[in-house]
């Protein structure tokens, strides 16, 4: 049986319109994901935590403040070598509810981070005074309240450096959950 071609037409915006009515919900969510399409990021960031703003990375050319890094720029990463910052992450806190630690090292440096972001592959809140982290040991561990913007990089290895400390990058964790 052969169609005519004005019958084909009239199916045609038919089976257009039932298309773009069942991507719409797939596209909406698309559009208002963030770009790498994960639905509980901000749930997952909310298990691992973050570097509040106000931190210094360490940098070939010395401490930057977090929240002034890009993308593309160069910082030293977790093994001690210069590393490209692939992805920096923003994420909005609630002051009232933050939980951040200060924590203290034998070489001076003071590593501030949310008690679940890792130092030298250990949770921040799992350290305790004396105990060794990486090349260093734990001198003095503070709690700090009212953080409103927290920050964590993706660098081309496992982290980066805060005084000198090695901090781990808790995205690729967060990632492959």
């Amino acid at each position: 049986m052969k169609t005519s071609t004005r019958s084909a037409r009239r199916k045609c915006p038919s089976l257009i319109a039932r298309g773009i009515f069942f991507l719409f919900p797939v596209l909406l969510i698309a559009l208002l994901l963030p770009s790498c399409g994960l639905l509980n990021l901000g749930l997952l960031k909310l298990q691992f935590g973050c570097v509040p703003e106000g931190v210094c990375i360490d940098t070939p050319s010395g401490p930057v403040p977090i929240e002034k890094l890009k993308a593309g720029d160069t910082v030293i990463g977790f093994n001690g070598d210069p590393v490209r910052v692939s992805q920096i992450h923003q994420y909005q806190e609630d002051p009232a509810t933050s939980r951040h630690v200060t924590v203290h090292f034998t070489n001076g440096g003071e590593v501030r981070v949310s008690a679940r972001h890792r130092i030298a592959g250990t949770p921040a809140g799992s350290l305790r005074v004396d105990d060794a982290c990486g090349s260093q040991t734990v001198t003095a561990i503070g709690e700090i309240r009212g953080t409103s913007r927290s920050f964590d990089l993706l660098t081309e290895d496992p982290g980066y450096r805060i005084d000198g400390i090695p901090v781990n990058s808790m995205i690729q964790e967060m990632l492959s959950r």
